[in-house]
């Protein structure tokens, strides 16, 4: 998940306006409460993944705006019952930051996002590293805005303070048009640190319940971190040889609660059952990658290549002319370039010498 980029979106959505509860109910957790609000459609995903993994096991939520309006209504329902919010502008921003799950997962979004970070389009799907670097680059930017902004039309904020601030955003601005992350981020870090001084006379004992709604977010990616070391254990295994190991490691991957699809842990499963000469089960599982995934083009050209093995000849499973269509599925789908780079490939094989190896 947008682990990054859903938290900024959360708290520069709550920064727009105070949560004026009767009681207080929410006031010393608001912050924290709109970062669960940017991940929360990601959090009741993985609940239900939790509570009926034979049921549910890939991302139907996080492209539905109907569910997603769904769970903002049951949200809103809550705030007026239990927190009674005053205004109508907390309740907007929480749908606000709900739907901003929609727009920030979406795959062209992210895509045009690295590339606008790189300044070039690129040949092949951004690494997790240069993700993660866009999104701390543009959505920390507007965090940093935000909060400055605010933070300088309190009327405790001395004169000077609000000066400061002013010039603080417009250097963030003009550290992000380098984006060198030598340069931003230094620039981002200092003016977090003087927001934090302009409200430093709010930050009571109290201010620690801010951590209670973030907790599903943190445990959501203690467990995606455990299968992410689960799978490199797994790759080892596979690059060492050790094929039912390897097969075994997968597995548990495959097995683990996360909200991932594992699409990779997949693939390489399907490999590790060829290679013991099982092509039902790796046929089988490729399958099941495929009908998981909201993104098919892997699965389709690994699916294309198991079919026009050579190792699979003489038996039912050698079908070349299936691995054909699904190599030129992924060649004329919306796929990314390497996959496409990939099927275009594995098909001037089976055109050559009527193999995928």
């Amino acid at each position: 998940m947008a682990t990054v980029g859903h938290t900024f979106a959360g708290l520069s959505i709550g920064g727009l306006a105070d949560a004026k509860s009767r009681g207080g109910a929410l006031r010393n957790a608001w912050p924290g409460f709109m970062v669960l609000m940017g991940h929360l459609v990601d959090i009741v995903e993985w609940g239900i993944i939790l509570a009926a993994p034979g049921y549910f096991d890939h991302h139907y939520l996080t492209n539905s705006p109907v569910l997603t309006a769904g769970i903002g209504a049951v949200v809103c329902l809550g705030l007026a019952i239990f927190a009674r919010l005053r205004k109508p502008w907390p309740y907007l921003l929480v749908v606000l930051a709900i739907f901003s799950h929609l727009l920030l997962d979406d795959h062209l979004v992210r895509v045009t996002l690295a590339d606008a970070y790189q300044g070039q389009a690129a040949t092949e799907s951004p690494s997790l590293y240069t993700s993660v670097l866009a999104e701390a680059w543009l959505y920390g930017l507007l965090f940093i805005c935000v909060w400055l902004l605010q933070a300088s039309r309190r009327a405790d904020c001395p004169r000077s303070g609000r000066a400061a601030a002013r010039v603080l955003v417009a250097l963030a601005i003009f550290a992000s048009i380098t984006r060198n992350p030598a340069v931003w981020m230094p620039v981002y870090v200092l003016a977090g640190l003087h927001g934090l001084l302009m409200i430093r006379r709010d930050l009571r004992p109290k201010s620690l319940w801010n951590l209670v709604p973030v907790l599903p977010v943190f445990a959501l990616l203690a467990v995606e971190l455990w299968a992410g070391r689960l799978y490199e254990q797994a790759r080892e295994l596979d690059r060492q040889g050790a094929y039912p190991e390897a097969a075994a490691m997968y597995r548990r991957v495959i097995a683990a609660p996360t909200r991932s699809q594992n699409l990779a842990a997949y693939i390489w499963l399907s490999e590790c059952q060829r290679r013991d000469k099982d092509y039902a089960a790796a046929e089988a599982t490729l399958m099941r990658g495929l009908a998981i995934t909201d993104q098919p083009w892997w699965a389709r050209a690994w699916l294309g290549r198991l079919y026009a093995h050579s190792c699979l000849r003489g038996t039912a499973h050698y079908q070349p002319e299936r691995a054909r269509e699904l190599l030129e599925q992924v060649i004329n789908d919306r796929s990314p370039a390497e996959a496409k780079r990939y099927a275009r490939f594995l098909l001037a094989n089976i055109q050559d010498r009527g193999t995928t190896d």
